[in-house]
C-alpha cells in the first residue's frame, strides 16, 4: 500500500485528487488539514509521497521530508525549476488524467523519476530556463 499524502494551495483540487486516488487499489490517501503547515503535516503523517504544488513545496523540502514529493503545476507555470531531484521525484501536469496521476504515483513509490509536464512529452520542455539544475535534470533536456 502506498500512503499519499495531498497537500496543495487549491483546497477543491486536493478534495478532487483525494476521492480520485481513493478509488485507485493499492493506493491509501491522506488529505492535508486545511489551515495545517504542510510541512508539519507531511512530517506527521509520514507518507511514502507528498502531492505537492508550488505553493506548498518549498515548506515541504524545507522541513527534511525523508519521503518523495509529485508535483503538479499549473498551466503557464514553468516546472523547469523542480524537474526531478530528491525530493521531487516526479513532475505531473494540474488536470492531468485519472490513470496518468496514478501511474505517476506508483511509479514514484518505486523509485521512478516522472515527468509528463509538457505537450510533446518531456521534449516540449526544450528552451526552457533549468540553469542550476542538476547534470541529471539537464541532460533529461538535452
Amino acid at each position: 500500500m502506498i500512503r499519499v499524502m495531498v497537500s496543495l494551495g487549491d483546497g477543491p483540487y486536493s478534495g478532487e485528487l483525494t476521492d480520485l486516488l481513493d478509488c485507485a487499489g493499492g493506493i491509501e490517501t491522506i488529505l492535508a488539514p486545511v489551515g495545517e503547515d504542510p510541512a508539519q503535516a507531511a512530517l506527521r503523517a509520514r507518507p511514502d509521497i507528498v502531492v505537492a504544488d508550488p505553493a506548498t513545496l518549498p515548506g515541504i523540502i524545507g522541513s527534511g521530508f525523508p519521503g518523495r514529493i509529485l508535483l503538479v503545476y499549473g498551466e503557464g507555470k514553468n516546472p523547469a525549476q523542480h524537474l526531478p531531484g530528491p525530493p521531487v521525484c516526479g513532475i505531473i501536469k494540474k488536470g492531468s488524467g485519472g490513470l496518468v496521476l496514478q501511474t505517476a504515483i506508483k511509479a514514484v513509490a518505486r523509485g521512478v523519476e516522472w515527468v509528463d509536464c509538457a505537450p510533446g512529452g518531456i521534449e516540449g520542455l526544450n528552451g526552457l530556463n533549468t540553469s542550476g539544475g542538476s547534470p541529471e535534470k539537464q541532460a533529461a533536456l538535452a
